[in-house]
């Protein structure tokens, strides 16, 4: 059975119990991602893999996502990781999100990166619930006195630890191109908010060590971002080119920007 096919499946069925859930492909996996919002008083929005999973029947698999959305998320995670600081943080990471996308959620815990970009916090708790995070809100950092700096500081080495920032030549993603490009991918080596990477510290050296020192860098998705040397680059076309693509191919969810960007002094910026 398709993976998109498989989790649309579960999609429904989950819905029809009352779910509210979220069905957002995967492009690098070719996989796809549930994610479910639970109506309860927890704050945890969780997120399931379901391209791993084709070997059990959809209903199944929906059973599980109840079972773990509720009773484990609530039982153990909030106990064990939400209500422990240490936990907490150790677990913590960013996702770079759309500003304005995402400007009607109100207590989701966010810093400013740009005029049109910011981070959002999670909880990796992968190890616990397979292909888990919670989203991380207001209350959990007033429950543990964590002050938004301190997060930030803490996820941002925890990413650059745990995911360190990859960047290819667009070749090795697209197997059927013959010859190496002149176009480079920045992600991270889980290649799932890799998007982020471009705010690691020495980012910006390193890009230039592979594509020299005038470039632009184009918003692929939350995922990754596309490298193009700046003399192929005219920012009108590009940003045309983004816009096209945003429109016809990336899910709202996964959406990053219409518009190419520059570092300036390993600062994000526009172009």
């Amino acid at each position: 059975m398709n993976k998109t096919v498989y989790a649309s499946i579960v999609k429904d069925i989950l819905e029809q119990d009352g779910y509210e859930v979220i069905l957002t492909p995967d492009t690098k996996n070719n996989s796809a991602c549930i994610s479910l919002t639970i109506k309860n008083d927890t704050n945890v929005s969780p997120v399931f893999n379901v391209g791993d999973n084709e070997e059990i029947e959809p209903e199944e698999f929906a059973e599980f996502i109840k079972k773990h959305a509720t009773d484990s998320l609530d039982a153990d995670i909030i106990r064990d990781v939400v209500c422990n600081k240490d936990e907490f943080l150790k677990r913590s990471i960013y996702v770079l999100v759309n500003r304005e996308l995402n400007s009607k959620r109100r207590s989701i815990v966010r810093v400013p990166v740009c005029n049109t970009l910011e981070k959002h916090f999670k909880l990796d708790v992968s190890d616990i619930i397979k292909n888990a995070c919670i989203s991380l809100n207001e209350i959990h950092l007033k429950q543990l006195g964590i002050g938004v700096d301190e997060l930030n500081s803490v996820a941002s080495n925890n990413m650059k630890k745990t995911m360190p920032a990859v960047i290819k030549n667009i070749g090795e993603f697209i197997p059927m191109l013959e010859h190496e490009s002149d176009l480079f991918v920045l992600t991270n080596s889980d290649s799932i908010y890799g998007a982020g990477a471009v705010l690691y510290e020495g980012i910006q050296e390193k890009i230039e060590r592979k594509v020299g020192k005038d470039f632009l860098l184009l918003p692929s998705s939350i995922h990754e971002w596309i490298i193009v040397p700046h003399e192929y680059g005219d920012i009108e076309v590009m940003t045309n080119i983004i816009q096209e693509i945003n429109n016809t191919t990336i899910k709202p969810e996964e959406l990053l920007s219409d518009r190419p960007y520059i570092l300036n002094d390993n600062k994000l910026v526009e172009a």
